[in-house]
């Protein structure tokens, strides 16, 4: 077991800060929030940081120093603050949401390898062993599924080695669009392209978020955008230093809230919205790209003319695809590691198979549970790439489910704070929230940011005629809390066999 120890400890705070700003920042917010709401944008990712991240993240710390000896994450805050089945219920909803990212993850990633080769995205033309696009993409992320299951399942410190990859390839982009963007502002005599006004700052150039229907749902959008910080937050025994982790937990939490509002702000120095996103053929999925590349055309037109703007706009594509790459891997490798071992090193043991749970005696990790993990993944990426239009279909509906089942846990964290404030059994070394009238009001802005997320999610596709979307995304947090239920059910069938 010392071999164990040794290989599970080992987080500096700057690793720490390094897995929680990928696995919570994504730079796409930032041109995704651009396009929908222009400089507008800054005061919402302001709003629901105040309303939701940072409070949030202050109930992650108190709970992750509190119960820093012990292992299981959000699992054992529950559970020691509610009890067993209120933890576990909130834990296994969590983790299944998880499984869906990972096969979205796993394919969107070779998207980002084709901006990084080719300058576009060409993966509906890659073909391997005379399959079609679809299939090709869905074996090659099997072997990516593959090779992360290998990495994750060597330790914590092959973990933290990818997530200050990721976090790298982060500050990188950061500082190459607020400096191009800081040079384009210079070569164009101080001019923003997008003109800053007090009214900028309220109402969106964007027509379809102007009424009070679609600034809600952009509220939603960014609330959603600081999702994540619970699964880095369950690791805080793996840190060398408990002391550091509040001090390197808060950093990152006004770091990524930062980053949002000033690379909104950036943007407006090189990109018009109406002459550069107002466009045909501009939408959420490409936004990310175009902003890329229109930095780069213009700081290549400012320092090589018109023929040098076209070459450097490829350059700063294929850069951008390549950084993409290394977030994504930084990001799925934390989220990989990090709910599983909560999963398995938190829940009562009886309700996994014995040889589930048994951990690799050098690094401590639940292999075998990693590696059905991997199984369960591939079996999904194997049915949606050679299962048709049918298999498709299916897999919209699995995508509709997990929406609002994603962030479900995050109330149940949030709403066991309360009791977590008030049982003084537990030691509290770290306490942001000096009375429970605090806790408590922190705890109802929380719960209501995440709720009135949840219900506009499912009532604007209601409104828009889909009322099979919102039936399916209220049928995703019932069939896994169904499935939770079952499983704890079994579990207690059996303690009370044992007792007798």
């Amino acid at each position: 077991m010392e071999n164990s120890n040794e290989n599970s400890k080992g987080l500096t705070a700057t690793a720490l800060i390094a897995m929680i700003f990928t696995t919570v920042f994504g730079f796409s917010n930032v041109p995704t929030g651009y396009l929908m709401m222009g400089y507008a944008a800054i005061p919402w990712y302001i709003f629901a940081a105040i309303v939701f991240f940072v409070p949030y993240a202050m109930m992650v710390c108190e709970y992750g120093m509190a119960f820093r000896s012990e292992k299981g994450g959000i699992f054992t805050w529950m559970s020691k603050s509610v009890n067993t089945k209120y933890g576990f219920m909130g834990m296994f909803m969590w983790y299944t949401a998880f499984i869906i990212y990972f096969v979205n993850v796993s394919t969107a990633f070779f998207i980002k390898i084709s901006a990084f080769i080719f300058g576009s995205d060409t993966t509906s033309a890659w073909r391997l062993f005379g399959m079609g696009s679809n299939q090709t993409i869905g074996l090659m992320a099997i072997v990516l599924i593959v090779l992360i299951a290998f990495i994750a399942s060597k330790g914590i410190k092959n973990v933290s080695l990818l997530a200050k990859i990721g976090s790298g390839a982060i500050l990188l982009v950061e500082v190459t669009v607020i400096v191009g963007a800081m040079v384009v502002l210079i070569g164009n005599h101080g001019q923003f392209a997008e003109t800053i006004s007090a009214g900028a700052f309220v109402k969106s150039p964007n027509s379809h978020y102007t009424s009070i229907f679609g600034t809600l749902s952009f509220a939603v959008m960014a609330i959603s955008a600081y999702g994540g910080i619970e699964a880095t937050g369950g690791l805080v025994d793996k840190a060398e230093n408990s002391k550091k982790v509040p001090k390197a937990l808060m950093g990152a939490t006004i770091a990524i809230t930062a980053s949002y509002a000033v690379l909104i702000f950036c943007l407006g120095m090189f990109l018009n919205w109406n002459s550069n996103l107002a466009v045909e053929g501009v939408n959420l999925a490409n936004v990310q790209y175009i902003v890329i590349s229109t930095l780069g055309s213009q700081l290549g037109n400012l320092f090589g003319g018109a023929a040098a703007a076209p070459i450097v706009a490829d350059w700063f594509t294929r850069f951008y695809g390549l950084a993409c790459a290394c977030m994504t891997l930084g990001s799925i490798t934390v989220f990989y590691y990090g709910p599983l071992t909560q999963l398995i090193e938190g829940t009562p043991k009886e309700i996994w198979p014995e040889w589930l749970v048994k951990k690799d005696e050098k690094t401590g990790i639940p292999v075998n549970a990693m590696w059905v993990q991997t199984a369960i993944i591939a079996v999904f990426l194997l049915f949606i790439s050679f299962g048709g239009t049918s298999a498709d279909a299916f897999w919209n509906i699995i995508m509709l489910m997990t929406a609002t089942a994603m962030t479900i846990p995050y109330i149940f964290v949030a709403g066991a704070f309360p009791f977590f404030k008030k049982n003084n059994e537990i030691e509290k070394p770290v306490v942001f929230f000096k009375s429970r009238n605090s806790a408590n009001f922190w705890t109802v802005i929380v719960c209501c940011s995440i709720s009135f997320s949840n219900v506009f999610t499912l009532l604007s596709p209601a409104f828009n005629g889909d009322i099979t979307s919102a039936i399916m995304q209220v049928a995703g947090p019932v069939l896994f809390a169904f499935m939770g239920l079952l499983l704890y059910m079994r579990y207690s069938k059996m303690k009370k066999e044992a007792g007798k």
